[in-house]
């Protein structure tokens, strides 16, 4: 957990530090070293590969990372795609890929997910799936800035109802036809 933290935080000594705490090998406690400095473009995944030699399990897991960043650049998406290996995403579930999604002008971000394969065998059905969330809080925040917040709620409705059902349909279609909305009250004669 400590040693997890500490490359979300990009904290490259606290890395070293927990890594030999845990007694793992000079070349392993290098490699999580510098997961705390691999980020930016689709390049970082070159890197991670030269740093990585000799570590198969980590090194096909870049190679995987790679193979996803090379479909969004065939989609368009290179500009909009940064790579930080030192995303580590401190939910237990997560197994593989992990990601989140950030919008210009908010800050932070306003969704997320990942892989995780073992997660629905904890609730009886062992099944690999991918998933995601979008805090609508987050959303609803970024639309106003955009100056798209939603429009102001429309007036209450107009309430219809007391005299002959024939005469509130009527008084209904109209109020309608001048852009009102309209609620039966009371149920006529």
């Amino acid at each position: 957990m400590a040693l997890r933290d500490r490359v979300e935080s990009k904290d490259a000594d606290g890395v070293a530090e927990a890594a030999r705490a845990a007694r793992l090998s000079e070349p392993v406690v290098q490699a999580l070293v510098g997961l705390t400095h691999l980020s930016g473009g689709t390049e970082v995944l070159r890197q991670a590969e030269d740093a990585l030699r000799g570590f198969a399990p980590a090194l096909a897991a870049v190679r995987e990372l790679g193979a996803v960043a090379a479909a969004l650049d065939e989609a368009g998406l290179r500009d909009r795609l940064a790579v930080d290996l030192g995303e580590v995403r401190g939910l237990d579930y997560y197994t593989g890929l992990v990601f989140r999604a950030y919008a210009p002008g908010l800050g932070f971000e306003v969704g997320g997910g990942g892989r995780y394969d073992a997660l629905l065998a904890r609730f009886g059905r062992p099944l690999p799936a991918v998933g995601f969330m979008l805090g609508l809080d987050r959303l609803a925040l970024l639309l106003e800035r955009q100056g798209l917040a939603a429009p102001p709620p429309p007036p209450a409705a107009e309430p219809v109802g007391g005299a002959a059902l024939g005469q509130d349909l009527l008084r209904a279609r109209g109020l309608r036809a001048a852009g009102h909305r309209v609620r039966f009250a009371g149920g006529g004669q």
